[in-house]
């Protein structure tokens, strides 16, 4: 059962959601059903039947239709975080329908290769890493390589 009464599950980094729990049962008192219609339009996007949403969070047809016409109340609160998480979603944004919507981005392309060559110069033996600052610096591409100098191996590769 969603215990939104209980404060103490919502504190985790700096508070953030310290006052999910009573927010969402204010709405819920209300008798709005915002969650209840972002469940249900999330779940049309991914192409989902309550069949098949139902079956990822382990519940019911039924339960996944009582969510999106506003019944929250046997709604726990893991199931609350389990969707937010399958939609792609921030779980406050998706629970209150405030702060921000998305995750923060995984970095790009180029921003994870500048992170693997970082890796890899802060792998280099110093004679490897100062032969190597001569041949930028320098402008000699074609400069000898110790023959024993093997690159070091990426991860996963």
């Amino acid at each position: 059962m969603l215990n939104i009464r209980c404060q103490a599950s919502y504190t985790p980094v700096g508070g953030q959601f310290a006052d999910m729990g009573q927010r969402a049962k204010s709405r819920a008192d209300e008798g709005t059903t915002d969650l209840g219609m972002r469940i249900r339009n999330l779940r049309k996007d991914k192409g989902w039947s309550q069949t098949k949403l139902g079956e990822k969070l382990g519940v019911t047809k039924g339960a996944v239709s009582q969510w999106e016409n506003g019944d929250i109340k046997n709604m726990t609160h893991q199931r609350v975080f389990k969707m937010a998480d399958l939609f792609g979603r921030e779980p406050r944004w998706f629970a209150l329908g405030d702060g921000p919507e998305f995750p923060p981005s995984q970095p790009k392309k180029e921003e994870a290769e500048v992170l693997e060559i970082a890796r890899w110069l802060a792998a280099l033996k110093p004679e490897q890493f100062k032969l190597l600052r001569e041949m930028f610096t320098t402008g000699i591409a074609d400069k000898d390589v110790p023959a024993d100098w093997a690159a070091p191996k990426a991860k996963g590769k």
